[in-house]
């Protein structure tokens, strides 16, 4: 169900970001192959952080 969301928003030019994943969830997520897609999945990832990221490329 992600991996199809993600091809979606991709076509859609918008990026999806996983954040604050934890323990079974985020190695579910890397099981299915996400990291790969998504970047680093990681408990420590959060929104704050994609945001800020965000603006400074809009700079």
């Amino acid at each position: 169900m992600l991996k199809k969301l993600h091809e979606a928003l991709q076509t859609a030019a918008i990026e999806m970001k996983v954040v604050a994943a934890h323990g079974d969830a985020r190695d579910m997520l890397r099981a299915e192959g996400l990291e790969d897609r998504l970047g680093l999945i990681d408990r420590r990832n959060l929104v704050a952080h994609f945001v800020d990221e965000f603006h400074s490329r809009k700079v």
